[in-house]
C-alpha cells in the first residue's frame, strides 16, 4: 500500500514539474509572435524610409537621416527625409509617393532652416487651438505647399488635424471632430 502512495505521489510531482515549461513555452511563442507581427505591420514605412533615402541621396545628397515623415494628404502622398547635404545644411526632401500623387510631381527640397520648426509648430497650434493632447507632427506637402500637420486630440476625445505653412507660419487648413 504504501508503494502505490509513492508511487501516486512522484506522478503527481512529475505533472507539476511540466507546468514551468507550458508557461513558458506560451509565453516564448506570444513573445514571437508579437516581434514577428511588429515586423511585418512596420515593414511597408521601413521600406518606404529605405527608398526616399536612396532618392534624397542620389537627387538632393542627402548625407544621413536625422528625421523620416511619411504625408498621407487628401491629394498627395510624401515620404520626407530630413538631414544634412552634402554641405552639412540640415534639409527636408519631399519624395512623392503612391497613386494619390501627381505624376508630374518632382523631388522638391527645403532647407530646415527656410521654415519652422517642429517645435515652433506645436506652438502655434497650442496657442490657437488648446489641445488637450499633440498626437503626431509631420512634415508634408499638399499641391506644392510644404507644411507641418499636427493631429491633436481635444478635452472631448475628438481627433482634429491642424495644417501650417511651413514657410511662413501660417494657418493652411483644419479638419474637426473626426
Amino acid at each position: 500500500m504504501r508503494l502505490i502512495k509513492i508511487k501516486l505521489q512522484n506522478k503527481g510531482y512529475q505533472k507539476k514539474k511540466k507546468w514551468p515549461w507550458i508557461v513558458t513555452g506560451l509565453i516564448v511563442a506570444i513573445i514571437v509572435f508579437l516581434v514577428v507581427s511588429y515586423m511585418i505591420a512596420t515593414a511597408p514605412k521601413r521600406e518606404a524610409k529605405a527608398e526616399a533615402f536612396k532618392i534624397a541621396q542620389a537627387k538632393k545628397g542627402i548625407q544621413s537621416i536625422s528625421a523620416f515623415y511619411y504625408y498621407n494628404g487628401i491629394k498627395d502622398t510624401y515620404s520626407v527625409i530630413v538631414g544634412p547635404n552634402k554641405k552639412g545644411v540640415e534639409t527636408a526632401v519631399f519624395v512623392p509617393r503612391g497613386k494619390k500623387t501627381n505624376k508630374s510631381s518632382k523631388v522638391v527640397s527645403y532647407r530646415m532652416s527656410d521654415g519652422i520648426s517642429k517645435k515652433d509648430a506645436n506652438n502655434i497650434a497650442i496657442k490657437e487651438k488648446q489641445p488637450a493632447k499633440i498626437l503626431t507632427t509631420n512634415i508634408g506637402m499638399d499641391e506644392g505647399t510644404p507644411i507641418w500637420e499636427i493631429s491633436y486630440r481635444k478635452e472631448d476625445g475628438t481627433l482634429n488635424y491642424f495644417e501650417i505653412n511651413f514657410i511662413t507660419g501660417a494657418w493652411y487648413r483644419q479638419i474637426n471632430n473626426l
